[in-house]
């Protein structure tokens, strides 16, 4: 799955912030990490969404869910993960 354009809508990303206190550059950041690849998965929740668990340039685990228009992802929500989510992520 190739993503070209990560798309964060003013609304969504005041909502990430404040609730989840996660910045649109680290969501950038969790497609962009060349050390840290995320892996991308289809929603269980959301039909037709998909949620990427990845980590920031600074550590950070995080996942971003979007819905998926050509090659652009139109961010949901981002957040931490949960301690089960993180061990899924870390599995090879």
């Amino acid at each position: 799955m190739e993503i070209r354009h990560i798309y964060i809508s003013k609304s969504v990303e005041s909502k990430i912030l404040g609730k989840h206190n996660v910045t649109a550059k680290e969501v950038r950041e969790v497609f962009s990490n060349a050390y840290a690849r995320p892996k991308i998965y289809r929603s269980d929740r959301i039909r037709k969404a998909y949620v990427a668990y990845g980590r920031t340039l600074s550590g950070r685990y995080l996942m971003v869910a979007f819905f998926l228009y050509e090659n652009q992802a139109k961010v949901i929500t981002a957040r931490d993960l949960t301690a089960s989510e993180k061990r899924r992520y870390e599995r090879k």
